[in-house]
């Protein structure tokens, strides 16, 4: 069986010793070591096959650069795979591991994983959500930062997508393409609870913002709280029979899957997507890219949500550690910040919208 590299034999192939070349590959007082030095250590490590024993280092710094990450819908569902490529790239980048787990939305499935993962000593956890609400998790011990990704919990750090300004955004986009009258499929009677979306309600609020600001008048409009394809089907229909008389040139879908029945719809008629109506949806599914012609819609920003939630859980992990070392019966929770952290939703540009000169 073939000998572990240690920094010991580094130090014999480089001429330096151990204690220089420990700290020429780690960060501890870099600072006094010349920059051609740690070079030649580090290449040195590379040519030898050198691999760094986690396990030693975390016995002597007393921690584990491990964090858990429990998911409710989000590593089954292909759409949000991307918040657990943030989590993971980003974890990456800072020689951190990730100990990963699915939970139902039993009452007490996450609690569960939470404490199976506290007995595995990460320094933290995040947990997130396919569908963006509030739910009720563990308040958090022993200082360990916890950070909720797609959803909110008290006492928990939120990152979430700016909806309304997605809102906003996409009729300001129509406007500028030139548009003044559009319908709306999918408006809720009324915003759903926390539990079900805290998404939904900002999304149509913003879009109400956006008419207001610019000009552009909601000239007919279907409501709908199943935001599938059928309703886009039944909604474009209606819409286009009223067409006369609203005059509108572009739909507004509250969703991809709404936009997928809108042209149906369209397509059933004989009429062409944007050359007859124009055609302006939400989520960036991967569906969105396949529709004739692709469509354009403002992209849920999965990757970034994960890779900001893993950098706090990270920023956390670190300073916990350097507080420990600077007082040692400092132990209290890291403190969530009291609002959540929006994220940009931007707009994914393709064929579904024409210019109205």
């Amino acid at each position: 069986m073939e000998s572990r590299i240690t920094i010991a034999d580094i130090a014999q192939h480089v001429g330096l010793s151990t204690a220089t070349v420990s700290m020429a590959l780690n960060s501890v007082h870099k600072s006094r070591i010349p920059e051609a030095t740690i070079e030649r250590v580090q290449q040195a490590a590379r040519h030898l096959g050198y691999v760094p024993n986690l396990t030693a280092r975390n016995l002597r710094t007393g921690t584990t650069s491990t964090v858990g990450f429990v998911s409710s819908g989000v590593t089954v569902t292909r759409f949000a795979s991307q918040m657990i490529r943030g989590i993971l790239d980003t974890a990456d980048e800072h020689s951190f591991s990730v100990l990963m787990m699915e939970v139902d939305r039993s009452p007490d499935g996450m609690a569960r994983a939470l404490s199976a993962l506290r007995s595995r000593a990460v320094e933290g956890f995040a947990v997130g959500l396919m569908s963006p609400r509030l739910v009720s998790l563990p308040h958090l011990t022993s200082g360990l930062p916890g950070v909720i990704i797609n959803g909110q919990a008290d006492g928990w750090h939120s990152i979430m997508p700016d909806e309304e300004d997605a809102g906003r955004r996409a009729i300001a986009y129509l406007r500028a393409h030139g548009h003044r009258r559009v319908a709306l499929i999918g408006r809720y009677p009324t915003d759903p609870a926390p539990e079900v979306s805290i998404c939904i309600g900002a999304r149509l609020r913003g879009i109400d913002a956006g008419c207001a600001a610019s000009g552009v008048q909601i000239v007919d409009e279907v409501p709908g709280e199943a935001w599938e394809s059928p309703l886009g089907f039944e909604g474009a229909n209606a819409i286009l029979d009223r067409l006369d008389r609203s005059g509108a040139a572009a739909i507004v879908a509250a969703n991809d899957r709404i936009a997928m029945g809108v042209y149906q719809a369209l397509c059933d008629r004989n009429l062409r997507v944007p050359d007859d109506m124009s055609v302006l949806s939400f989520d960036d599914e991967p569906l969105a890219n396949m529709m004739r012609p692709p469509m354009t819609t403002l992209h849920l920003p999965y990757l970034e949500m994960g890779a900001l939630g893993m950098e706090y859980l990270v920023d956390c992990a670190r300073s916990h550690g350097r507080a420990q070392k600077n007082a040692d019966n400092q132990s209290s929770q890291s403190e969530p910040h009291s609002e959540p952290t929006l994220v940009h939703v931007p707009i994914v540009e393709r064929d579904s919208v024409r210019t109205i000169g």
